[in-house]
């Protein structure tokens, strides 16, 4: 399963330093589930970070939140790629 992503985010001069950092949070997470090795450690991530996007949980909104995302369109995207790749 590789999902393909875009983990930069477009810049502009009213993206905040705080949103930059949220966002990558997010970038993260979805690189941590993109895991295709069999190191334990890296595989126990995955799973967590699976877990974590897909389970809808209050971090998981706020860190979308502070990412100026909405957090059922990343879920939806989320989602949508898991299942595809």
């Amino acid at each position: 399963m590789a999902l393909r992503l875009q983990t930069t985010l477009n810049q502009s001069k009213e993206t905040s330093s705080e949103i930059r950092l949220w966002y990558a949070v997010l970038a993260q997470a979805i690189t941590d589930a993109s895991y295709l090795g069999i190191r334990k450690s890296y595989v126990d991530c995955k799973k967590q970070a699976i877990e974590w996007l897909q389970n809808g949980s209050t971090d998981f909104k706020m860190v979308c939140t502070y990412a100026n995302l909405e957090s059922d369109y990343v879920k939806r995207k989320f989602d949508i790629a898991f299942t595809t790749n």
